[in-house]
């Protein structure tokens, strides 16, 4: 099974707030950064998207993880 990963960009389109809130959020501590990185960049699974998406107050709008 292969993981899913989103960039910064992608979970900021996908949960629908502006990439620098996202940003924001990060840096001032009020939510923690994902496991992954990438070339210095964040790097979200599908587990941080819900997770971001639950601080921003949204459904995530991603399937669930089948787990065989």
């Amino acid at each position: 099974m292969t993981t899913q990963l989103f960039s910064t960009v992608e979970v900021a389109r996908l949960i629908g707030v502006a990439e620098h809130r996202l940003s924001y959020a990060h840096r001032c501590g009020k939510l923690a950064e994902p496991k992954r990185r990438l070339a210095n960049k964040r790097v979200y699974t599908t587990a941080d998207l819900r997770r971001v998406a639950d601080y921003f107050g949204v459904t995530a709008p991603i399937q669930k993880e089948d787990h065989a």
